[in-house]
C-alpha cells in the first residue's frame, strides 16, 4: 500500500478502511507513553515511521503505567503515517482526555 495521506486532514479509522485493502493486525504493538498530550512525541513518533509503513493507534489510560494492569481504551484504532498531521493527531489527545 503506498497510501501516505492517513489522518492528515481528517482521523482515518481502521474500521472505515477499504476491505479490499489488506491490513496485518498481527504484528506485535509498541507502546509510547504521551503525558500531557505532548505534541514534540508525538512529532518524534511521526517522524520514525518509515516511508510506506502505516501504523495503527489507539489511545489510553492506565492508573500504573503498566501494560499488564488494566486499562480504559480511549478511540477506536486510527491510522498513520509519516505524513499524518500531529496537531491532528494531537486533538485526538485533547478530545479524549476532555471527555474523561
Amino acid at each position: 500500500m503506498t497510501n501516505n495521506n492517513f489522518t492528515t486532514n481528517k482521523i482515518d479509522f481502521l474500521y472505515n478502511i477499504d476491505k479490499s485493502i489488506s491490513i496485518n493486525k498481527s504484528a506485535k504493538f509498541h507502546y509510547i507513553k504521551i503525558y500531557d498530550n505532548d505534541i514534540n512525541l508525538i512529532k518524534h513518533f511521526l517522524v520514525c515511521i518509515k516511508q510506506n509503513d502505516i501504523y495503527t493507534v489507539f489511545t489510553f489510560i492506565t492508573c500504573t503505567g503498566l501494560l499488564k494492569d488494566p486499562y480504559l481504551r480511549l478511540s477506536d484504532h486510527f491510522l498513520v503515517t509519516n505524513k499524518s498531521n500531529p496537531e491532528l493527531i494531537s486533538k485526538i489527545f485533547e478530545w479524549t482526555m476532555d471527555k474523561y
